[in-house]
């Protein structure tokens, strides 16, 4: 992971969760890096206890940037939902938004773009980076239950509001993290048929070009894939955002570079684009013991400086 004197870019690691559900990880559970993500579903239940454990393991870890959003579990998180109180809210809000909570490196996104900060004093040798990094907790519902976080799906009104402001093109948003992930990328439930990303998120992923697109949910879709897009237009005006050119799936070894030094080649900025599916949980009848689930995914990616 050395660095070149002549390029403008910065070998970031980044690990990647999701679906954690009130599993609490210890340090050596967790791979090392730069910046680590929870893609949500922190908890099972949403509760301030629940949510204070989840803080306090993620706070512990020893990554210079946790970026954090909630998931449909994730209830307190969500001042919409009907079992949240305008205290129970702001009680579970301030865990991962407080001065303590930044101190210790915690990002969290509510439907926003923050710039995550990598100094050089955490890595010496290595120049500083600002990352822009999309959070957005939300996930269509299928079956008419009243988890958090949750709209009506495509083609519905709500489908199309919930992704309003998401990031365009000249954002130049690196991250993307959502919980639910986009229509057609690692978001089949086979015992579900029914259930699936979300078409507007597809397509407003497919119009801002993040390198790397964090989610999890759909818990037995864990995996990678490296999507090259096609042209943003056909021939004959038409656009299909859930289609890409090339789709490259990796096996489940649990890490992977894509940086200058990957023999793969480097990800080509503004045409490709790491879909990670994240998933702690397996979806396949669950075991109490940690080495049951699936592993954190580790990804190696350069970044502008």
């Amino acid at each position: 992971m050395g660095q070149n004197p002549t390029r403008s870019t910065r070998t970031v690691r980044i690990v990647c969760i999701s679906d954690t559900h009130n599993d609490v990880l210890l340090p050596e559970n967790v791979p090392g890096g730069d910046i680590f993500i929870h893609a949500g579903d922190m908890t099972d239940n949403g509760t301030f206890e629940e949510l204070e454990a989840a803080y306090k393991w993620i706070s512990a870890l020893s990554h210079e940037v946790k970026v954090v959003i909630g998931g449909n579990h994730d209830m307190d998180l969500d001042p919409f939902h009907h079992k949240t109180t305008r205290e129970s809210y702001h009680k579970a809000r301030n865990l991962f938004t407080s001065a303590e909570a930044r101190s210790k490196g915690i990002y969290y996104l509510d439907s926003e773009v923050q710039h995550v900060s990598l100094s050089k004093k955490e890595a010496p040798g290595k120049p500083q980076v600002k990352i822009p990094v999309y959070g957005n907790p939300y996930q269509p519902e299928f079956m008419g239950t009243k988890w958090a976080f949750i709209y009506d799906p495509f083609p519905s009104d709500q489908s199309h509001q919930i992704w309003a402001h998401a990031p365009k093109k000249e954002d130049n948003v690196g991250i993307w993290v959502s919980h639910g992930g986009p229509k057609n990328r690692l978001d089949k439930i086979p015992t579900y048929p029914n259930l699936e990303g979300c078409y507007v998120q597809a397509e407003k992923i497919s119009k801002a070009r993040p390198m790397l697109c964090v989610f999890g949910h759909f818990h037995t879709s864990y995996g990678i894939e490296r999507a090259q897009f096609g042209d943003e237009e056909s021939s004959d005006g038409s656009f299909d955002p859930v289609k890409v050119e090339n789709i490259t799936k990796k096996d489940f070894s649990g890490a992977y570079d894509f940086s200058h030094n990957s023999p793969e080649g480097e990800l080509k900025k503004g045409k490709e684009t790491v879909f990670v599916n994240a998933a702690w949980f397996t979806g396949h009848g669950e075991a109490k013991l940690l080495p049951d689930r699936n592993r954190p995914v580790v990804i190696d990616m350069d970044f502008p400086c």
